[in-house]
């Protein structure tokens, strides 16, 4: 299903802002619409997401976050919400600003 104008609902835009709303594929950009929704959208958005992907899509989103597009409490509370977990190395990488541990200073490691 191609994204034409008007498939994204005006109130969710504010949180895509750093994409062209018309060039967005519901399909293809998925997991670019989810995360932000989920990391920086209020609860209406939040549920048009529900409605638009249905918890099993979102759910798959979330056990294969994209690498530093996430807030470390925004991914943690929709893993608890899910009731799933992701290996830490994949969490990491995932939750923005999180050094790997073999990146870290030493003082920071102890």
């Amino acid at each position: 299903m191609k994204n034409k104008k008007g498939k994204i609902p005006g109130y969710v835009r504010p949180v895509l802002w750093s994409y062209r709303i018309d060039d967005l594929d519901l399909t293809e950009d998925k997991g670019e619409i989810i995360t932000n929704v989920l990391n920086y959208g209020d609860w209406n958005m939040v549920r048009w997401l529900f409605k638009t992907y249905g918890a099993p899509g979102i759910k798959n989103i979330i056990l294969h976050p994209q690498r530093g597009r996430w807030s470390k409490k925004v991914l943690n509370f929709w893993l608890t919400f899910f009731d799933v977990s992701v290996e830490d190395n994949l969490w990491r990488k995932a939750v923005i600003g999180v050094r790997p541990q073999h990146l870290r200073p030493q003082h920071l490691t102890k």
